[in-house]
């Protein structure tokens, strides 16, 4: 299993992928601009993690790009 996981969290935009301790779920972290729960589903599929039953889109945690710096003050 633990191949399988670092296979997947290869993947670009997968921020960290997380085993429960009881190791029947995993916790998956990614950039929402650039995957979707669809995209991590079938990641985890073709990398041999079964995906019995999908987490509802609220519960699944996303990791957002960090802000831009501030721009330059500009002269009046």
């Amino acid at each position: 299993m633990l191949e399988s996981i670092n296979r997947a969290q290869a993947i670009y935009g997968i921020e960290r992928i997380s085993l429960a301790p009881s190791l029947d779920a995993v916790t998956v972290e990614f950039d929402a601009s650039r995957l979707r729960v669809a995209d991590i589903e079938a990641t985890l599929r073709r990398c041999g993690l079964p995906v019995a039953q999908p987490a509802p889109p609220e519960s699944v945690a996303t990791v957002t790009p960090e802000p831009a710096p501030p721009a330059a003050p500009t002269r009046p």
